[in-house]
């Protein structure tokens, strides 16, 4: 992706920094999930961050991580790991089946990808693929009659379709590993030697 002379990508850390994004409105999201996984009452704390903002903060962090090549991310993930949490605890703050949390799930599932975290990528994969089918179930065919309603249809297909490639990498290169031998990092180092080379 192009950089702009390195704007793009000083943006995109900056917002993580001091932005929309930042350490202190992640940890409040973190909280917030967490708060509504453990008490059915949720978590009775009057929080700052704004849903769209962190998700516009966390689009331009996401861009500014993609302008860095394949070779570099491998070698250090540097911030996508923590973008790919947030996307996630993002997800977690709409309903199952919500379309906003499917989009972003899919990002959340590719950002631990591109860092090299297949398994984590393949265990959100499993959620994006079932709530995705869930949604576009719901209108029935009908109303994928045309190439713009069909489109974002298409999308999640082909974005399944990626995911899943992770899913199987995953199952084909854990197959012959002895239940919790490996550290993870030691993992992560094994699926990432066994990825086979992609164009």
């Amino acid at each position: 992706m192009k950089d702009y002379n390195g704007i793009l990508h000083r943006l995109g850390e900056e917002v993580l920094t001091d932005g929309d994004a930042a350490p202190g409105l992640r940890a409040q999201l973190r909280s917030h999930v967490l708060g509504d996984q453990i008490s059915l009452e949720g978590a009775p704390v009057a929080y700052t961050y704004d849903l769209d903002g962190m998700r516009n903060g966390l689009t331009l962090a996401r861009l500014g991580q993609l302008t860095r090549t394949p070779r570099e991310r491998r070698a250090d993930p540097g911030l996508l790991t923590e973008i790919a949490e947030a996307y996630a605890d993002l997800a977690d703050r709409y309903e199952a089946a919500h379309s906003r949390r499917v989009e972003l799930l899919a990002i959340a599932a590719t950002m631990w990808s591109l860092a090299g975290y297949q398994a984590n990528a393949a265990t959100l994969a499993v959620a994006f693929t079932r709530e995705a089918r869930s949604v576009f179930a719901l209108g029935g065919l009908e109303v994928f009659e045309t190439p713009t309603t069909a489109a974002p249809y298409r999308i999640a297909e082909l974005t399944g379709a990626v995911l899943r490639r992770d899913l199987d990498e995953v199952s084909s290169a854990t197959a012959a590993w002895p239940a919790g031998r490996l550290p993870v990092r030691h993992r992560a180092a094994r699926l990432r030697a066994a990825r086979p080379a992609r164009p």
